[in-house]
């Protein structure tokens, strides 16, 4: 089995796309969709992916969630859900998103979410077994690409890209709560991940420009992942937010917020040289003078 995680806007559709185009693989998208719907909508794998949502097949198999809902009875579940999954594509590896904010949902009905999530001891009886952990550097572009994709309905494009939207301005302040936020739980999954085997990816590494896995990204998983997985070919999803000054009518006001906020580590050099800073006010001769 396995798991890709990351907080929202990291590449995990994208990197779970790549993988699960091999024969020897099914990507069932994110289990926990709260829509019933697994993320993604390509043709290939639509039915796949409702059919595989956790939510839906607990509630047509009433029959498992008899009784209270304590660790024994979860743990039931899982094991009839992952045999469900086998019977929807027999010998494949299974590939299974699970985001940050959803490690919890498996137990929601009963467990602390500020606890461990029971997930993490369910997932140690599988073998073989990876988590690949997906982050991106760019914390600003993530956070606007969470923002414009909250806003517009769109977190995916696979076609012709669409029209260029006109330029927003966004409080910083939101900008700056979102990177925290995003900071916050990747420490925190990372902590929770230490005792399962992980491979850490960084989202600007993970493909080549037209959406294939880097080399850098295939060495990583070459002792975890089959070769036949690995398959060579161009990305289906292509990025939505080219270019953030395309977007954004006040990055330069954002950028300002976020370096003052000791968040400058995590925006691309590039974006951090595109704005000038405000130039000081010469001094007056009575100034220099004194």
């Amino acid at each position: 089995m396995i798991i890709i995680t990351g907080f929202q806007r990291s590449g995990t559709t994208a990197l779970g796309e790549n993988l699960g185009r091999s024969p020897q693989a099914a990507y069932f998208g994110e289990i926990f969709h709260p829509d019933g719907f697994s993320d993604g909508d390509r043709a290939r794998s639509l039915r796949l992916r409702s059919d595989a949502n956790y939510y839906r097949f607990v509630d047509e198999h009433p029959d498992l969630h008899r009784g209270p809902p304590d660790a024994g009875r979860v743990a039931q579940q899982w094991t009839a859900y992952l045999a469900y999954l086998d019977s929807l594509q027999p010998g494949a590896r299974a590939i299974l998103s699970v985001k940050y904010n959803s490690w919890h949902n498996v137990a929601a009905a009963w467990q602390d979410p500020t606890a461990r999530p029971f997930l993490l001891d369910l997932l140690k009886a599988q073998d073989p077994l990876v988590v690949l952990h997906l982050m991106r550097g760019d914390l600003l572009a993530q956070a606007v690409s969470e923002h414009l994709a909250s806003s517009t309905g769109v977190w995916h494009a696979t076609g012709a890209p669409a029209a260029q939207a006109d330029r927003e301005e966004l409080p910083p302040y939101l900008i700056v709560e979102r990177m925290n936020r995003c900071l916050a739980q990747r420490r925190l999954m990372r902590t929770r991940l230490a005792d399962l085997p992980t491979v850490e990816l960084v989202y600007e590494e993970t493909f080549t420009p037209d959406g294939d896995l880097s080399a850098i990204t295939r060495q990583a998983l070459a002792p975890y992942v089959a070769p036949e997985i690995l398959t060579e070919a161009p990305g289906v999803l292509q990025r939505i937010i080219p270019d953030l000054g395309e977007r954004l009518s006040n990055l330069p006001q954002i950028v300002q917020a976020v370096v003052a906020a000791g968040l400058s580590d995590h925006v691309a050099p590039a974006t951090l040289a595109s704005v000038k800073r405000p130039a000081r006010p010469r001094k007056t001769a009575a100034q220099r003078g004194a």
